[in-house]
């Protein structure tokens, strides 16, 4: 599940040579979160009814064609 304070997720985390219990590097969240806060979005997570996690990011929509011709 989703710790109290879900912003650690987003962090970056490197694992030693003895993290053989998972693949990755551990960079994967805090990279996207880069991104989106990069195009002016948000991310974030949360606990599901489920028992699992659903994380998600908001981003701004773009312009219409109709508006960025004015």
């Amino acid at each position: 599940g989703v710790p109290a304070d879900p912003s650690i997720l987003f962090r970056p985390t490197i694992r030693g040579h003895h993290s053989n219990e998972r693949r990755g590097y551990g960079l994967g969240l805090s990279i996207v979160k880069r991104i989106v806060e990069r195009l002016k979005g948000a991310v974030g997570a949360e606990n599901s009814a489920d028992g699992g996690s659903c994380f998600y990011f908001t981003l701004l929509a773009a312009p219409s064609e109709e508006s960025s011709r004015a």
